[in-house]
């Protein structure tokens, strides 16, 4: 791709890594070997807009994704500090969005200052 736009590696790479940061570009690793030289082995990686592969329509509201994401993240650390979730992303997640986890009872705290996924 970075041949096909006319730009050097460094911009290239720069630019692709901060799009796939805010989610808008999409990564996958590929790897295939040269047909010509079979001991040849190339790794490489298709690349899409985020809404070229994900294009199942959710019928959630913003809040609600995001609530979603939290979840699934607390979930995969298992216990984190009650407010450690705020910077785990590059936009802004709303300061209330622990405290009304634990408030639907989607999320324990099960020490002070700490919490989990139920």
């Amino acid at each position: 791709m970075k041949n096909e736009i006319g730009v050097e590696t460094k911009v290239f790479r720069s630019a692709r890594e901060k799009l796939e940061r805010e989610g808008a570009l999409v990564s996958r690793s590929i790897e295939g070997g040269s047909t010509e030289v079979p001991q040849v082995h190339r790794h490489g990686s298709t690349l899409a807009r985020w809404d070229q592969s994900f294009t199942l329509r959710r019928k959630a509201t913003p809040e609600r994704a995001l609530d979603e994401l939290i979840l699934l993240a607390i979930r995969a650390a298992v216990v984190v500090q009650e407010d450690e979730p705020l910077g785990w992303f590059t936009w802004e997640v709303p300061r209330d969005t622990v405290r009304r986890l634990l408030a639907a009872g989607r999320l324990v705290r099960p020490a002070a200052g700490w919490v989990g996924f139920v």
